[in-house]
């Protein structure tokens, strides 16, 4: 770990060397501590010698290219754990981090799904990579809002530097984009998958096309919108073309027609339909109907061609989005040094993925 860190350049002239100001830093993030200063005073002396500026100091480090390292752990785990011929599925989630400080930057307004409102906080989004072996996260990137975004204090030191470069990503480029860009980086490093999984927010035109450009099969959560799908169908010897939305589509096609998925506590019914995505369509959509009732609408592609391979990519979207939304909490919690209201924290915000995933390609 220490000579990684030397050859991606965490570096510091004296005092608390690099990688133990990280090592400590990564301490406070999973014991979930809400401050570096009551970290400081309850633990930190248990594992560095370390003061409280120190870590607040590489927490503004804005040359750490904390990407590159989290990229280089995550090449590591995912080649330990990866066994041949299982496979694997990239897996999108973002988190919000609701934040009330008005002085603190990064921070903007996001509608949270969770709660049906809108939140002033820090949104993450997550790569990570789901297998029958576990879940790793691959990278994540900050994503800062037009509305009501709260603004840098302090410039920059330089405008070239990593912290300066993702801010500006996290300000410039929506959230498809950082998708798109965080799976490309994925692939160059040597991280493959099979599949994309997403849930509704995702369940969009461009990340279907996102995918079949990075040749992934997607398996997503569709919006239940105005989105129109075209049902070809073979009715006494003719063939007759519909063109519905979702609802048209459950009512005349799907509703008390499930089939049962053998094995599984889940009810499916599969369609093919076709989507307009301007160069090519889409050649499937199914939908699971779990025990609780409520329908749950995916879109994927004819190569998921079995209810139990199509459950099996569902099972995997629940299990990934569950440890995103975990580490994108510890993230959102560790993402600002500022977090106790000290002026002029400005980097802090720009990391977007914590203290362990941070810098530029």
């Amino acid at each position: 770990m220490k000579a990684r860190m030397n050859r991606l350049g965490f570096h510091k002239r004296s005092g608390t060397s690099a990688h133990e100001l990280v090592y400590c830093l990564m301490i406070w993030v999973w014991l979930k501590v809400d401050s570096i200063g009551m970290f400081a005073r309850e633990s930190l002396q248990t594992f560095s010698r370390a003061r409280a500026d120190a870590l607040y100091a590489a927490l503004n480090q804005e040359d750490w290219n904390w990407r590159r390292l989290h990229m280089g752990l995550a090449q590591q785990a995912v080649r330990g754990a990866k066994t041949s011929g299982q496979p694997g599925a990239f897996v999108l989630d973002d988190s919000i981090r609701v934040r009330h400080g008005k002085r603190m930057p990064g921070v903007s307004s996001h509608f949270d799904r969770t709660s049906g409102r809108h939140v002033m906080g820090q949104q993450v989004l997550t790569l990570g990579i789901a297998s029958a072996e576990g879940f790793v996260p691959i990278d994540s990137e900050l994503f800062i809002s037009a509305t009501r975004a709260q603004g840098l204090h302090l410039p920059f030191r330089d405008g070239r530097s990593v912290a300066a470069k993702r801010y500006r990503v996290a300000q410039s480029q929506t959230k498809p984009q950082m998708a798109g860009n965080m799976i490309r980086r994925s692939q160059r490093a040597g991280i493959e998958a099979d599949y994309l999984l997403a849930d509704a927010w995702f369940g969009t035109k461009p990340m279907i096309r996102l995918a079949d450009e990075q040749l992934l099969t997607p398996i997503l959560r569709m919006k239940k919108n105005a989105m129109k799908y075209r049902l070809t169908e073979r009715q006494a010897g003719q063939t007759i073309r519909r063109v519905m939305d979702v609802k048209a589509l459950y009512q005349s096609c799907i509703r008390c027609r499930w089939q049962k998925i053998p094995g599984q506590p889940y009810q499916a019914r599969a369609l093919d339909v076709e989507l307009n995505l301007s160069k090519q369509s889409l050649r499937r959509l199914y939908c699971l109907y779990p025990p609780d009732r409520h329908t749950v609408l995916y879109a994927g592609d004819c190569q998921v061609s079995t209810p139990s391979q199509r459950h099996r990519g569902y099972a995997q979207t629940a299990h990934g989005e569950r440890h995103v939304h975990r580490l994108c909490h510890a993230i959102a919690a560790g993402l600002s040094g500022c977090d106790c209201g000290r002026p002029g924290r400005n980097e802090c915000a720009a990391r977007g993925d914590g203290h362990a995933s941070h810098g530029d390609d």
